[in-house]
């Protein structure tokens, strides 16, 4: 872990959307889905570490200049699709995403766990906030790896384990 500056306006404490001790579309450093979680600054992991949020995403509008410069981009060689039928896949796409996302608004639990090395574990998509909110807080055991103090302690996690083990013998 390092002990880097990690800026307080990325502190739990100072997001500016709070819904029943939940952070919604917390403001986060650019490299946070991308940092090793033991590259991670420790004011960042004593924030974040174990303390579910909620992003948000609605269906992203694209044009079809993006599209062809996107996968030009990625790949010279790409077969860009038809003007017509870039529309067509995209009007399918948002008419799938608006089923299956009431509302047009996915709410995505994430949280920074160890479940992933280098980013948040998701934990869940919901079509509304208050299913997001039901998971989030129900902070599962697992996720819960601070000792008393708040520093990051696995081995709580493997003395419970353990514990319930030796009982269910």
């Amino acid at each position: 872990m390092l002990n880097t500056l990690f800026d307080e306006k990325y502190y739990f404490e100072n997001q500016e959307n709070i819904v029943d001790g939940i952070a919604i579309d917390p403001l986060l450093p650019d490299d946070f889905y991308t940092t090793a979680n033991d590259e991670r600054d420790t004011n960042e992991l004593a924030h974040w570490w174990g303390r579910p949020f909620i992003t948000t995403e609605s269906f992203m509008e694209d044009s079809y200049e993006a599209y062809c410069k996107r996968m030009t981009e990625f790949d010279v060689a790409y077969k860009l699709e038809s003007l017509e039928e870039f529309t067509t896949r995209r009007e399918n796409d948002e008419k799938s995403w608006n089923e299956h996302w009431v509302g047009g608004i996915r709410y995505s639990v994430q949280c920074l766990t160890g479940g992933a090395w280098d980013r948040p574990s998701m934990l869940g998509h919901f079509s509304t906030l208050e299913e997001a909110l039901a998971l989030a807080k129900e902070k599962p055991k697992m996720y819960q790896l601070l000792d008393d103090e708040g520093v990051l302690d696995l081995p709580i996690i493997m003395q419970e384990v353990m514990a319930q083990s030796e009982a269910g013998k």
